[in-house]
């Protein structure tokens, strides 16, 4: 009888021990890499007081745009002055949807960066209200 009961136990440790537990792994979709910017243009202009400038360019392929404002400046103006440096979508009524809006001071770094997909794009300086005269400026965009 203990022996059966033994055997019985046995049995019945080895069954849980090979009972099977399901386990489920979910895999998400590999984020692609945005590509590197390889395309660079340049916008130069002359921002009035109170005005805005716009400029489209065109991505091709999925990927980082950084635009920066590399000069500003002129007659009665510092180069250190505050404008709205802008990335967006070209509107229909040519205007230019903001997506990315930043109060920027000229330099060398990058000021604004995102990826983005395959499209149209545009880039605006407007002056804030900082302007007394108008500026001449640059600004880089680079893209995909």
């Amino acid at each position: 009888m203990k022996a059966a009961v033994g055997f019985v136990c046995g049995l019945a440790l080895l069954a849980l021990g090979c009972h099977k537990t399901s386990s489920t792994t979910s895999t998400a979709a590999p984020t692609p890499t945005p590509a590197n910017p390889s395309v660079i243009e340049t916008f130069t202009g002359t921002l009035a007081v109170d005005g805005t400038d716009i400029y489209g360019f065109s991505v091709a392929q999925y990927g980082t745009v950084d635009v920066r404002l590399a000069s500003i400046g002129g007659a009665g103006v510092p180069s250190t002055i505050n404008v709205n440096l802008t990335l967006g979508t070209p509107a229909t009524d040519g205007t230019c949807t903001a997506t990315l809006t930043q109060l920027v001071k000229a330099g060398s770094a990058v000021q604004l960066t995102t990826p983005e997909q395959p499209g149209q794009y545009c880039v605006t300086l407007n002056d804030p209200g900082n302007l007394f005269a108008a500026a001449s400026f640059t600004v880089i965009v680079a893209h995909p």
